[in-house]
């Protein structure tokens, strides 16, 4: 019985140890599995030299670490597949070829560190056929691309920072510090992408639907910037750009360089602008037109031409040094600021250095400014033994409403048919003073060499401080018609003024023969007259003969309509979401940006 159960337990355990046996090879094996797998999962290949025939990256092949420069030899193509990760480490990676980095949106390529360049024998994306270099849905956390003159393609990538040359099309991506355009004589297209650090562009690129948030300069040819985000400002340092429908929250300097490598002609139109405009040529024109601006218009020197703009800061044309400005300005809404229009004053103090400005000023309508809404600087400073120098402004059909100054002028000034309403002193002190309309003012017309043909009426004094010639106004309905002295008053319609038509302050008789005084009754317009019959220290009044009726040459009573006086000019709904979201997608870029660089670290 023992030895039966003793054999009966030998077997037993024989079969135990067997199943013992089976169960440790399978699990040994599992875990070699497991361990090769794991092996597999974690290779990389070392790459370096000259690529000399076709390749393909894959994400199972990688990661691929350069150990040295590589580059891509004519003819070769390189393709980089989704998923798969490039260390550069400190090395370049060169085409003469064709590189084509096709990665995927859930699954971009990934390069680490060093720079991609182009050569100019590298193969150029052709958008017919498909073919060509293309770099799309990858991440370049920490590398530099350089395209030369090559023609890429490059979309929803992100990049460190990115240089374009010829026709290539590069959109939808995020560049983290700067980006270079130089398309030359080809058509870059460039469009629908976000940068973080500065741009310069140049050649003939078309630059558009871009937010920028460093500053935007273009240098050189012709290239076309339009309906972009530009926060950092705009630099114009050379070319003919297209400037237009673009948000430029930085302010604009357009400024024609002394040595120019293609012809200076800016063209800069219906875009909103902060922070203001600065306008500098030597010898070309300038032009600005159907732009919103906040923060004025500032002019130091050159030809510009100043149309059709809403302007919130007015415009200052200040010549500097030995320069001048020549400026025609018009139809531009200028709200806001101390001045709207202003000439300042002319410097002649050295023997060959001299600065001065001309203007044509027409069909502006100017509101709300404290200081004046023309000013026109007379002679500055002037050395002895030299000849004063003016600026000279012909000022004509404009409307100023509701400035402390409407026009404050020079004896060298033009002043014609102008709406001057609801400022202290309408027109202060201009040579002609001719056709106007001049109403609700507290002083109407301050002074001028020669005031005809004006429409004088509602204001507390209509004309005062002198003048020269006075001939065929209307003065109707002010509380003073005329308080001045003057050499020639003749052929005026005056009447109605409640206080005096005319109140003397010289010594002297005056002849003031020939006027219409609303009535015939010689009595009743001597009424009208204050003069050595109210004030034995002033001069007799001579105004017989009369006019029988009014003198039909002098303007007829209207009451021209008024633009609103509130009309500052603010940011839009739909201004205030684009500037909402520009900062909003800068500070997502900027964290995504910190947390790459935080899982390469």
């Amino acid at each position: 019985m023992q030895l039966l159960l003793e054999s009966v337990g030998a077997d037993k355990m024989n079969k135990l140890c067997l199943c013992a046996l089976l169960i440790t090879t399978l699990v040994g094996g599992l875990f070699l599995v497991v361990i090769f797998d794991s092996v597999v999962v974690q290779a990389s290949t070392d790459v370096s030299g000259v690529l000399v025939s076709d390749d393909v990256w894959t994400k199972s092949g990688g990661p691929y670490f350069l150990t040295g420069n590589l580059l891509v030899g004519n003819g070769v193509i390189l393709t980089i597949e989704a998923g798969a990760t490039v260390n550069l480490n400190d090395y370049y990676l060169m085409v003469n070829g064709t590189l084509r980095v096709i990665g995927g949106d859930a699954e971009h390529v990934q390069f680490n560190g060093g720079e991609i360049v182009f050569t100019p024998h590298a193969e150029s994306w052709d958008a017919q056929t498909g073919s060509g270099s293309v770099i799309e849905y990858a991440d370049f956390a920490s590398t530099s691309l350089g395209t030369s003159s090559v023609a890429l393609k490059v979309c929803d990538n992100y990049l460190l920072s990115l240089e374009v040359g010829g026709g290539s099309v590069v959109s939808g991506n995020t560049v983290v510090e700067r980006m270079n355009v130089n398309s030359g004589d080809y058509v870059a297209v460039v469009s629908n992408n976000t940068i973080l650090g500065d741009v310069r562009v140049s050649g003939s690129a078309v630059f558009s639907f871009n937010a920028v948030s460093g500053e935007t300069t273009i240098s050189n040819d012709s290239p076309v910037i339009s309906n972009n985000t530009l926060s950092g400002g705009v630099a114009v340092a050379g070319g003919s750009p297209i400037i237009s429908d673009n948000i430029i929250l930085g302010g604009l300097q357009a400024s024609e360089p002394q040595t120019k490598y293609s012809p200076y002609s800016p063209t800069i139109k219906c875009n909103t602008i902060s922070s203001g405009v600065s306008l500098s040529s030597i010898e070309e024109l300038l032009e600005l037109s159907f732009n919103t601006i906040y923060g004025g218009v500032y002019v130091p020197s050159g030809y510009v031409m100043i149309s059709n703009n809403t302007i919130n800061g007015g415009i200052n044309l200040s010549p500097e040094g030995n320069f001048k400005v020549n400026a025609t300005i018009l139809n531009n809404n200028i709200t806001g600021g101390a001045i709207g229009i202003r000439l300042a004053p002319t410097s002649n103090i050295f023997l060959y250095a001299s600065s001065r400005t001309d203007a044509y000023i027409s069909g502006n309508t100017i509101i709300g400014c404290e200081t004046a809404g023309i000013q026109v600087g007379g002679s500055g400073n002037t050395q002895a033994g030299h000849t004063p120098l003016y600026n000279l402004a012909v000022i004509e059909e404009n409307t100023i409403i509701n400035c402390n100054y409407g026009i404050d002028g020079t004896r060298k000034d033009t002043v014609r048919n102008n709406i001057i309403a609801y400022n202290k002193y309408g027109i202060e002190v201009s040579s002609v003073v001719e056709g106007n309309i001049v109403f609700n003012n507290t002083y109407g017309i301050a002074g001028g060499q020669d005031i005809q043909n004006n429409l004088i009426m509602n204001n507390t004094y209509g004309i005062t401080g002198g003048g020269t010639l006075i001939i065929a106004n209307t003065i109707v309905n002010n509380f003073v018609g005329v308080e001045s002295n003057f050499t020639t008053f003749a052929h005026n319609n005056i009447y109605d003024n409640s206080e005096y038509n005319i109140r003397f302050g010289s010594g002297y008789n005056t002849n003031v023969e020939y006027n219409w005084w609303g009535t015939t009754n010689i009595q009743a317009i001597n009424q009208t007259i204050y003069d050595y019959k109210n004030d034995f220290f002033i001069g007799k009044a001579r105004f017989v003969p009369i006019l029988t009726e009014p003198n039909p040459e002098a303007p007829p009573i209207q009451t021209p309509t008024l633009p609103k006086t509130s009309s500052i000019p603010e940011f839009s709904s739909l201004t205030i979401l684009l500037l909402a979201l520009a900062v909003a997608s800068v500070v997502v870029i900027y964290r995504r940006h910190m947390n790459v660089l935080d899982k390469n670290a």
